[in-house]
């Protein structure tokens, strides 16, 4: 919601909420998985040059291209250091956020 927020122009998900419904909130979901947006998806575009740029120069060299975009940004790949939640877990935050939902609207 966080990004989707930085997109629209909103500065938090509680005014969002107020112009979206969670049908459109769902929405605008499914195109973020069809068409990512936002700081990490430039930031892995803007890896694109150099990474396509370095590989060009390698392979000019005789040598094996290796670079990838991540290569330029290589927090993008790091996950946050914690517990890995279970489906259950998953669930159960889903359930609270579909119930506030239902308590809002």
């Amino acid at each position: 919601m966080f990004r989707l927020c930085l997109a629209l122009g909103y500065p938090h998900p509680v005014y969002l909420e107020q112009v979206l419904t969670s049908e459109q909130i769902t929405e605008w979901g499914r195109y973020a998985e069809m068409e990512p947006f936002g700081p990490l998806t430039d930031m892995w575009l803007a890896g694109v040059t150099p990474a396509v740029l370095n590989n060009i120069e390698m392979a000019k060299r005789k040598k094996r291209p290796q670079y990838k975009p991540s290569d330029f940004f290589p927090h993008l790949l790091e996950r946050p250091s914690g517990k890995v939640q279970s489906a259950e877990e998953q669930e159960k935050i889903l359930e609270g956020i579909a119930a506030a939902f239902e308590n809002n609207g």
